[in-house]
């Protein structure tokens, strides 16, 4: 009989973590390895839950559609789609493994879905064609976005199969809803109507639903703003615009509003929040290039510099995180074919890495 034991390297690895890590990198870099013939979606890429299990979306570059995924220790698994659909999206998970987007024909009707167990349902639409879920909380409620009869898209709220059209600002036309909290806090952005008509006076607002009322969270000095996440503590990250005529990530508490700032660069854009109130986004820096970063204890931090320097890899975004510290990103490696060098990554905190994961091995 074997018995697993530890080698003297591990035994040396053993002490570096100890000491505070495998390696100078703050995480290690984990690929979320695609399916022949799909490259990265676009779009938004997709959530993380707090089990380290990814949804998502990628593109089929054969078929031209989008595929809705699931991801958990190494496997990636393609979710089904309602009947008659022939592409999906995949926006959010939630600690449950319930997973939202939207399911149906490209181009054409689309509406709101939920997986659970990898099987959709669809969830229908607020009287028009088309609707699509972006977030929801560990108590099942669904928020998104959905067409009306008379082909405006409203805010909407789902429980249990009721839905509730949440609205918007008073003269405006538009709305969508992108998280929700587990105190039932929404947030996204509404159009509002900032002077009498053209139409290019009606600017999106970062906005806030509770009790079905919304709240404009205002922005950095310019006219327009968007929400885009929230945790249990009621903080809201996402985007402003400046008096500068610039975009800057935001973190807005207790009706105060701050610029997060960038690394040198004009714009930046915050993403997602944990319960921890780290922020995850991308920033431009010096020379307009974009790269993924996190926001933590009032730094700016550029995501590439806490990954191995040889891994080939640039991180240009991060779309989510969870409250262990895992960041899912999106970027391009020098090392891929360059018709298709982009991928999804996921990155892990160090300090979270078992010891005995790290380091048991056979004798």
């Amino acid at each position: 009989m074997r018995r697993a034991g530890f080698s003297l390297a591990a035994l040396l690895l053993f002490q570096m973590w100890l000491a505070g890590g495998v390696s100078a990198a703050n995480y290690r870099i984990t690929e979320l390895v695609l399916p022949e013939d799909t490259a990265v979606y676009s779009g938004p890429i997709g959530g993380i839950n707090n089990a380290g299990v990814v949804a998502g979306t990628i593109h089929n570059l054969k078929t031209n559609n989008y595929q809705t995924f699931r991801w958990q220790n190494g496997v990636m698994t393609l979710l089904p789609l309602l009947p008659g659909s022939n592409s999906g999206n995949a926006f959010a998970i939630n600690n449950l493994g319930q997973i939202v987007g939207h399911s149906g024909q490209l181009g054409g009707a689309y509406q709101a879905c939920r997986w659970q167990n990898d099987l959709p349902t669809g969830l229908g639409t607020l009287g028009g064609p088309r609707s699509s879920a972006m977030g929801l909380n560990d108590l099942g409620l669904v928020v998104g976005r959905s067409q009306i009869a008379n082909g405006d898209y409203h805010a909407f709220r789902w429980q249990n199969g009721a839905w509730t059209d949440l609205g918007g600002f008073p003269g405006g036309w538009d709305s969508s809803a992108w998280s929700i909290n587990s105190g039932g806090r929404i947030v996204g952005q509404a159009i509002k109507n900032l002077a009498a008509p053209p139409e290019e006076n009606w600017m999106p607002r970062a906005c806030v639903w509770e009790n079905d009322n919304i709240t404009d969270l205002g922005t950095l000095g310019g006219e327009a703003s968007e929400a885009r996440g929230i945790n249990n503590a009621g903080q809201v990250v996402g985007m402003a615009w400046t008096g500068e005529d610039t975009r800057h990530a935001f973190l807005w508490q207790d009706g105060v509003m701050t610029d997060l700032g960038t690394l040198g660069g004009d714009h930046s854009y915050a993403r997602a929040i944990n319960n921890s109130g780290q922020v995850v986004g991308n920033t431009q820096i010096a020379s307009g290039a974009k790269r993924a970063c996190l926001w933590e204890k009032g730094d700016i931090i550029d995501l590439n510099t806490r990954i191995p320097g040889n891994s080939g890899i640039t991180l240009e975004e991060a779309y989510a995180l969870n409250d262990v510290g895992q960041i899912l990103c999106y970027g391009w490696d020098i090392n891929k074919p360059i018709d298709n060098p982009y991928g999804l990554y996921l990155l892990t905190p160090a300090s979270t890495v078992p010891a005995a994961s790290l380091l048991l091995l056979p004798d």
